[in-house]
């Protein structure tokens, strides 16, 4: 009988590799959701500022500021939603990946 143990390193390095992509998918949400965090503060203290200021023709300017902000969140909420089905499919990839090690584990150790 063949020993199974390079097709056993093989595949967990295959389950590293995928963990790695998975990881990096997590880095990704992480620095859109820091981007939000980055734009709603700012959009907080441009507000402050122009409560504080009183002028009547930045409010104008602010509105669109507002708008834009928005927009900008928008995209990085859509953004995010195409991450979270990747990294959907990328835990489904591992958890196989990994299953499949199990499995020439289990049958590596019965003979």
């Amino acid at each position: 009988m063949a020993n199974l143990l390079s097709l056993i390193k093989l595949r967990k390095h295959a389950v590293d590799e995928k963990q790695k992509v998975l990881a990096e998918l997590y880095r990704q949400i992480e620095i859109i959701e820091q981007s939000k965090t980055t734009l709603i503060e700012r959009l907080r203290r441009e507000r402050e500022t122009l409560d504080k200021s009183g002028m009547l023709e930045m409010y104008a300017y602010f509105g669109r500021f507002s708008q834009n902000i928005q927009r900008m969140l928008e995209r990085l909420n859509a953004e995010k939603s195409k991450l979270e089905v990747r990294i959907q499919i990328a835990q489904d990839d591992v958890r196989e990946a990994f299953a499949n090690v199990k499995r020439i584990e289990i049958v590596q150790k019965e003979r």
